[in-house]
């Protein structure tokens, strides 16, 4: 390269030995300008290469890292990112304002509540106790009334306990009475429906009872007739008269008297004596009560035989 540049100088001497001074001047001026200008294009060129492999490489790294291949997509998220910076630095601004109003206000409210705390000093303890003697009334007046509904809510319990008892016991006693329907299982929920089947239960028996109350009477007023009574003509005895006739003193526990079961027992009481024993609602009870006891007793014989 060295020598193509000695050769090429060699030859440019010769050539300017045909010129005039001033030529020769000129035309070195112009060599000297040529050859800046070529140092200056290869620089350039250089230089435009060296950039455009920058470029070329800083765009792979953005695609790399975006998976954007477009380059006015790549231009259009600058723009908006520009855009972002100029709102992010907008939003600092003014939430550096706020936040030195903030402060500000901080620093009075800390003064404030130092000269609260040097002020009220001396009362504090006073309100300190009063506040503590208010807070032990109430406390009294709390233990006070805990103690009353503590007690209401006792005996409210033991009412419910003695209630719930007396509907399984009334339950029990017309079993007999609810064995064509379903049998409800006994519990807390179930209290209002167990009531309802032994009032249905109960009426059941009122009405058989007073069915079978009229067939006695019907037969009764033919036996206390001794002017109609043939010698043929045979009392015959319902359940009903042949229950109260076998009931003894241990029907006690169901609320009837000895007197009672005696004279539901005597086929020849007096008629005289105790007109409406037949036809009122208590005579009807005890006789109920010696229905189911005898009731009870047959079912506990045969319990006790298995």
């Amino acid at each position: 390269m060295r020598n193509v540049e000695m050769k090429k100088n060699e030859n440019f001497r010769k050539l300017i030995g045909y010129f005039s001074k001033q030529e020769e001047d000129s035309m070195k001026q112009k060599r000297v300008i040529i050859e800046l200008k070529r140092e200056w294009f290869s620089f350039t060129e250089n230089k435009t290469e060296q950039r455009k492999s920058f470029y070329e490489e800083s765009f792979h790294r953005i695609k790399k890292a975006t998976g954007i291949s477009d380059i006015n997509e790549v231009v259009g998220k600058w723009s908006q990112q520009e855009a972002t910076r100029k709102n992010l630095q907008s939003l600092i601004e003014k939430n550096e304002t706020t936040l030195d109003t903030i402060s500000n206000v901080h620093l009075g409210m800390t003064q404030k509540l130092e000269q609260a705390k040097l002020s009220g000093f001396n009362c504090r303890a006073g309100n300190t106790r009063r506040l503590i003697d208010e807070l032990e009334d109430k406390l009294l007046n709390s233990r006070t009334k805990n103690k009353v509904v503590g007690r209401k809510l006792s005996s409210v319990k033991k009412t419910l306990l003695e209630a719930r008892s007396g509907i399984q016991h009334l339950m029990d006693r017309l079993e007999f009475i609810q064995e064509g329907s379903r049998q409800e299982f006994f519990n807390d929920d179930s209290i209002t429906i167990v009531l309802k089947k032994c009032e249905n239960s109960l009426a059941t028996l009122l009405e058989q009872m007073d069915k079978q109350r009229g067939f006695v009477i019907g037969v009764e007023s033919h036996v206390d007739c001794p002017e109609d009574f043939r010698q043929y003509n045979n009392r015959v005895l319902t359940d009903l008269d042949n229950i109260i006739k076998n009931s003894t003193s241990d029907d006690s526990y169901l609320g009837t008297s000895s007197e009672d079961t005696a004279y539901y027992s005597s086929p020849q009481k007096d008629t005289n004596k105790k007109p409406d024993q037949v036809l009122t609602r208590n005579n009807i009870k005890k006789a109920s009560k010696i229905i189911l006891g005898k009731h009870y007793d047959g079912e506990r014989n045969s319990t006790t035989n298995r």
